[in-house]
């Protein structure tokens, strides 16, 4: 886009006139959260946290336990010649299975003096030291600038209302006088002296709403909310069919048992049901009969 066409950009949005005031703590932990910096600083610690213990291990005895099996072949030629005399070969000696050995056992190791290991572990811990200091340093350096941003939003506002009323001062300033000079009571240099004192403090005032935008934007980078300030949202696409079922199937295999105890269902039946008994008694388990013990003992009590 040519910059001679005549075109004039601007935002959609109004500036922002009004006071902006944001809360120090809640500011200064999104910035120290947030900050790409502090975050790989912070995976730089943990790695030589890691890195540390790894050294620590280092120190200790180690006990390996191994085993070999091994298949021999000898001879003085690699493949038989034609020769009716002639020598084993290496693939004759090695298909007839002659020399075939194994070993199996238990190798435990201990350094002697610990110089190697304990040169390692000083070294680890030097390290680590180096990457707290850089983080300390950085965030202390991330609370400077976020300081200074915050009295640069205070001291712009500040300067915008001071050039607002002088511009509504020079705005009256330029009516009254106006009204002087055409009612013949004034000369109109005075006029002309207001009216590029009023021009002057407009250009002021919007130099200055210019500079409280800026110092806006400059407290949302240093915190590190600038694409929430310029509305731009990342977000991640859509995976395949493959991945959506393989993760359901890992997040039901990892997620935590409702109950830790075994529950044992309750009974859904008796035993088989005789409907002659129905009304009469409760109904008990029928024998192999088909009659159920007590069904039996009260028709023989009727017989007698």
């Amino acid at each position: 886009m040519p910059a001679t066409d005549g075109s004039l950009l601007k935002p959609v949005s109004p500036p922002m006139e009004g006071s902006v005031v944001y809360d120090w703590q809640s500011s200064l932990q999104d910035a120290l959260t947030t900050r790409v910096e502090i975050r790989r600083q912070k995976w730089g610690v943990k790695r030589r946290e890691l890195e540390l213990v790894a050294a620590r291990l280092n120190q200790r005895p180690t006990l390996d336990m191994i085993g070999q099996y091994r298949w021999r072949g000898f001879g003085d030629r690699l493949i038989d010649g034609y020769a009716a005399e002639s020598s084993n070969s290496m693939y004759q000696d090695l298909f007839s299975g002659k020399y075939q050995e194994w070993l199996a056992g238990l190798e435990l190791g201990y350094p002697i003096g610990l110089r190697q290991a304990g040169a390692a572990l000083a070294n680890a811990r030097l390290n680590l030291a180096r990457e707290q200091a850089i983080l300390e340093e950085s965030e202390l350096r991330i609370s400077h600038d976020l300081s200074a941003a915050s009295r640069s939003i205070a001291r712009a506002y500040t300067l915008m209302e001071a050039n607002y009323y002088r511009q509504q001062s020079d705005r009256d300033q330029v009516a009254a006088l106006q009204a002087r000079y055409e009612g013949g009571l004034d000369n109109i240099n005075f006029l002309l002296q207001a009216q590029q004192q009023q021009a002057a403090s407009q250009a002021a005032y919007f130099r200055s709403l210019v500079d409280y935008q800026l110092a806006l934007r400059d407290f949302h980078r240093e915190k590190g909310s600038l694409l929430q300030y310029n509305q731009v949202a990342m977000n991640e696409g859509g995976w395949a069919g493959d991945a959506y079922e393989d993760a359901q199937q890992r997040g039901r295999f990892l997620a935590p048992r409702t109950g830790s105890q075994a529950t044992v269902p309750s009974s859904v039946s008796g035993g088989r049901f005789n409907p002659s008994a129905v009304g009469a008694m409760p109904v008990a388990p029928l024998t192999e009969e088909g009659v159920s013990p007590s069904t039996e003992a009260t028709a023989t009590g009727l017989i007698e």
